[in-house]
């Protein structure tokens, strides 16, 4: 065995037990796979939409939305939805509500000033309203559902101690 061969055998080891490694890797980590997959998608966004000024709905139905579009549209949507209103504005400094962001996609479709938009980004910014006002109406309708199950729960409690009371 020559210098050359012997080097090139050694990397062929290092080469295949490395492999193994990741390959043990993968499989001890395979249970942990699919929530780690999303919880990843869940935080894709979370970062940045942590320093907006935004309610907590709106922000789940904004993520929501944009973990349901590509990188590239996503992006899209975020540089032309969060651009600043002002000069001097920031994300923390401006507050998006629901009909703020839904204002915001309207002037960009339709601007006052004439004229229209790239196909391309009148695409992607309805895909994304649709998408974004879909995700809220579930999230609001869970939450008036999760109110109405506390309450009633709640006059059950009541009434169970009501009738512990009379007893």
């Amino acid at each position: 065995m020559n210098i050359n061969t012997y080097y090139s055998h050694q990397s062929d080891i290092t080469n295949k037990s490395q492999k193994e490694e990741n390959v043990q890797t993968k499989e001890t980590s395979g249970k942990e796979g699919f929530d780690a997959v999303q919880n990843k998608e869940k935080t894709r966004y979370e970062s940045f939409l942590s320093n907006v000024n935004m309610p907590t709905h709106e922000k789940v139905a904004f993520a929501k939305a944009l973990n349901e579009m590509d990188e590239k549209e996503s992006s899209v949507t975020l540089m032309s939805v969060m651009a600043p209103s002002s000069m001097d504005a920031t994300p923390e400094s401006e507050f998006f509500s629901y009909d703020e962001i839904m204002k915001r996609i309207d002037n960009i479709l339709n601007p006052a000033v004439g004229g229209t938009p790239d196909s391309e980004l009148q695409w992607t910014l309805t895909l994304f309203k649709e998408l974004f006002d879909k995700n809220f109406n579930e999230i609001s309708e869970q939450n008036e559902q999760n109110r109405s199950l506390k309450d009633r729960e709640t006059q059950l409690a009541k009434a169970k101690l009501l009738t512990e009371e009379s007893v």
